[in-house]
């Protein structure tokens, strides 16, 4: 018999100093590692649809105001909306259309904001549509 052959029936015993790594550690051991910090982040981001802020005409203005007034005037100041507006982007130009239902809490016709329960500062210039739930 060769040494090859002795060697390949000599018997297996583990290691004496060593425990056994369960395979949830091994595998953990060799699971792939962020090589590039952000970079999933970064995918997903530059992915996002974004659309341009749409600029209203005067007569769309004016309707908007119109209704702003409408809704304070028949005291919905603190009721719930369904709004349309588009969303800017933080880091990127432009944005999204979302269409909420929102708790009013305050609308600032100086500032030109809507103010919902929750702190969320809505320019009034973003709104499209405006119906009361």
């Amino acid at each position: 018999m060769s040494k090859k052959d002795e060697l390949w029936n000599y018997p297996y015993e583990g290691v004496c100093c060593h425990r056994r790594m369960s395979r949830q550690a091994r595998a953990a051991q060799f699971a792939p590692f962020a090589a590039l910090e952000g970079y999933e982040e970064a995918v997903a981001e530059t992915s996002q649809y974004v659309e341009e802020k749409p600029e209203f005409s005067e007569e769309q203005r004016q309707e908007l105001d119109r209704i702003w007034q409408d809704v304070c005037r028949r005291g919905l100041e603190h009721s719930r909306l369904r709004i349309t507006y588009f969303q800017e982007n933080l880091r990127k130009r432009g944005g999204t259309w979302r269409t909420e239902i929102i708790q009013c809490r305050k609308i600032d016709c100086d500032r030109r904001y809507l103010i919902t329960q929750d702190g969320q500062k809505i320019p009034l210039d973003c709104i499209c549509q405006v119906s009361s739930e």
